[in-house]
């Protein structure tokens, strides 16, 4: 739950499989 780890939990799989880094805020 590091700030450094972020990057792995932040991952967001899109409908194209795309992975996407977003920040814990959930901007959009």
């Amino acid at each position: 739950m590091a700030v450094t780890s972020s990057v792995s939990r932040c991952s967001l799989c899109l409908g194209d499989g795309i992975k996407l880094c977003l920040p814990p805020q959930g901007g959009q």
